[in-house]
């Protein structure tokens, strides 16, 4: 009897989570930024700040990218 096959592991196996920014949570810029989610987001609200967490920089960063697309118009 051949002896079972060991679990792969590592960065590579890591189930995706199906947001281009893993688990981060829709709309937790606004929140923390404290603005209405209805809005379109300013410019000088996206832009990253010396103080801001390595967090709010990938949301910063994300939301600058987001601005670019244009689905569906």
């Amino acid at each position: 009897m051949a002896a079972p096959k060991k679990k792969k592991t590592g960065p590579r196996t890591k189930k995706k989570t199906g947001h281009p920014i893993g688990k981060v949570k829709q709309g937790a810029l606004r929140k923390s930024e404290g603005l209405s989610p209805n809005k379109d987001m300013p410019e000088k609200d996206k832009v990253i700040k010396p103080g801001d967490s390595a967090l709010t920089k990938k949301r910063k960063v994300f939301a600058q990218n987001a601005a670019k697309w244009h689905h569906g118009k």
